[in-house]
């Protein structure tokens, strides 16, 4: 199963990342975790507990994940064909 591999493979520092946290989860969702983990929001979902981020830390991912991020992907293979992120 190719998912688990994904959300298990951290970006590169300063690209984007997806972000999932719990659908249930605390005010702000999503762009709070990436706040609290000292990212750059670049995009709202439209899904409280799912958001594109982005830092220049090389231990973003696992800020996320002590933040309460659920798991994240490599944002550039999380959209599809979708319009691209601008990093």
């Amino acid at each position: 199963m190719l998912l688990p591999i994904l959300a298990t493979a951290p970006a590169r520092p300063g690209a984007p990342v997806l972000v999932v946290g719990s659908p249930w989860g605390g005010p702000g969702g999503a762009i709070a975790l990436i706040a609290q983990a000292d990212g750059l929001v670049l995009r709202d979902t439209g899904l409280t507990w799912i958001a594109v981020g982005r830092s220049e830390l090389t231990d973003f991912h696992p800020r996320l994940r002590r933040a309460g991020a659920w798991f994240t992907l490599d944002a550039a293979w999380s959209f599809g064909c979708l319009s691209p992120i601008k990093a």
